[in-house]
C-alpha cells in the first residue's frame, strides 16, 4: 500500500462496500466485504493483511476458548 494507511477496497474484488469493526484489544480491523462476502483481518495503522484461514477471523476463535 502506498499510503501506508487501512485499505478502503476489498483486497479480493476492489469493492468499497467494506464493513469494518475495530478490536482495540487486538489492535486489529476486522473486516467483511459487502458485495462477495470476503472477511479479512489487518492493522489499522499500516494496512497490512494479516489474512484468514476460514471464514472466522483468528480474534473470534480465541473469544470462543
Amino acid at each position: 500500500m502506498d499510503d501506508g494507511g487501512a485499505r478502503l477496497t476489498c483486497p479480493y474484488c476492489e469493492s468499497y462496500g467494506v464493513s469494518r469493526l475495530f478490536l482495540a484489544t487486538a489492535r486489529l480491523d476486522c473486516c467483511e466485504c459487502d458485495e462477495c462476502g470476503a472477511r479479512w483481518d489487518e492493522e489499522p495503522a499500516t494496512g497490512k493483511f494479516r489474512g484468514r484461514g476460514g471464514r472466522q477471523s483468528a480474534v473470534d476463535g480465541a473469544a470462543r476458548r
